[in-house]
Order: C-alpha cells, then sequence, then structure tokens
C-alpha cells in the first residue's frame, strides 16, 4: 500500500479565517473566482448552526518558488506571500470570511461585493439581507457587527443593545441567560 502524501490536521474554523484574515492562507492561481450567491451563503451558515458536517478543507504548503498566488479577500494583509493554499473549500472559506467578517470579495465578474446575512436569534434564521430585515427588532441586520464585538470583546454590549431594541418584556425572558 502506497503511503499516504497527506496529513490529516483538525484546525477550528476561527483559526481557518484567522489565516485567511492575516493572509497566510490564500488561493492558487488555478482557483476559479468566486461564485457563490447570497443565499449559498446563508444555507451554509444555517448549516453550521444546526452542526451539520460542511465537508473537509484542503489546503497545500507552498512550495518557495510558487509565485501564482492570490489572496481571499479585499482586505489588508499581513502577509505578502501565502504560506498555505486552499486546494478545496475556497468557496466556503470565502463565504464565511465575507459573512462573518464583512470583508468584500471578487465575484466572477472581477466586481467587488458584499455579502450581508442577518440573523433572527428568536428563531435561529438566518437570511440574505434586504430592506424589510434593516428596521424589523427580531433580526440582527449584519452578522458582521455580532462578529466584529466579540472580536472587540464587546459582545455583551452588543447582546443588551438587542434586547433593549426589542423592547418587549415577554421577549427580553427569552435572552436573559444572555446578558
Amino acid at each position: 500500500m502506497a503511503k499516504e502524501l497527506y496529513d490529516n490536521i483538525p484546525m477550528e474554523v476561527e483559526d481557518l479565517l484567522k489565516d485567511i484574515k492575516s493572509g497566510k492562507l490564500g488561493l492558487p492561481d488555478l482557483q476559479r473566482p468566486f461564485v457563490w450567491k447570497d443565499n449559498k451563503v446563508r444555507d451554509l451558515l444555517d448549516s453550521m448552526l444546526k452542526g451539520f458536517p460542511i465537508g473537509y478543507i484542503m489546503i497545500w504548503s507552498a512550495p518557495e518558488d510558487y509565485e501564482n498566488v492570490k489572496q481571499i479577500g479585499l482586505n489588508e494583509k499581513n502577509y505578502k506571500r501565502s504560506e498555505d493554499l486552499v486546494i478545496d473549500g475556497q468557496q466556503r472559506l470565502t463565504s464565511l470570511i465575507a459573512a462573518m467578517y464583512g470583508i468584500k470579495v471578487k465575484d466572477k465578474r472581477f466586481k467587488e461585493r458584499r455579502i450581508r446575512i442577518v440573523f433572527n436569534p428568536l428563531e435561529r434564521i438566518f437570511e440574505v439581507w434586504s430592506n424589510r430585515y434593516e428596521k424589523d427588532p427580531l433580526w440582527i441586520n449584519d452578522i458582521s457587527k455580532a462578529f466584529e464585538a466579540d472580536a472587540n470583546h464587546e459582545a455583551t454590549k452588543f447582546r443588551r443593545a438587542f434586547i433593549k431594541q426589542l423592547g418587549c418584556p415577554v421577549c427580553c425572558t427569552n435572552f436573559s441567560s444572555l446578558s
């Protein structure tokens, strides 16, 4: 039996996303552009919330002389050259970085776009943003704001503001454990 040419290295999603944000994890030039529609991003987040498996991510250590590297997302990167490259899982990782951190991505037409997903914590439902959700107090109208609050150690403040915006004693009792 031949020796396996890969290692299975368990990683947390959060660590993968940090590596993308920093530029440590990038894309080889053979990867197609980002093609997912926003509803597919919503479905990915919904699957993750429900605890369903969302597949494997395949990463390749970039050879020293490999120059054809692209970055994921249009944010500033700490790494000028990626150390590792996504071979499989680009669409999923790009979706997460865009929705969770509000980072713009380039689509198949090379246009910059923002993916905005909303969340109803009472019903535990994700949806694609539209004006319909903008003023509805039951919805967090951009999940990236919740992740930003968490990164800035302001999650409790964010939760309290959300509960206050509900303005309903019945609803607020459902969130008493969050504050």
